[in-house]
């Protein structure tokens, strides 16, 4: 992994201020439920980076705004096995989107 600190949140310029807000909100939710995460982060052998890797228990969550399902399925073809990858819409967010990342 690369770029970022545990429990520490990366903001992205390139992002809409609606993504950046959901992603200090899941975070937010993690630090609560003593989660660890990592925000903004490479992972190695990957040219993507992830808007939330959390540690404990190997999810990505992905947050989408504008981007469309194919521009996902692209990215979530970048990643490897084993990985457990959540999308989140801001549109319809709630925290029960990620609701299995805490009993993990």
């Amino acid at each position: 992994m690369d770029g970022t600190y545990r429990n520490h949140i990366r903001f992205n310029s390139h992002n809409s201020l609606e993504h950046e807000l959901v992603k200090a909100e899941i975070c937010y939710a993690l630090l609560k439920a003593n989660k660890e995460f990592l925000t903004e982060c490479k992972l190695k052998g990957l040219r993507n980076v992830s808007d939330v890797f959390v540690t404990d228990s190997a999810h990505v969550i992905e947050i989408l705004h504008t981007e469309t399902d194919k521009k996902f399925e692209e990215k979530l073809s970048k990643y490897p096995d084993g990985l457990k990858v959540i999308k989140v819409f801001t549109k319809n967010y709630n925290i029960k989107d990620i609701s299995e990342v805490f009993y993990t």
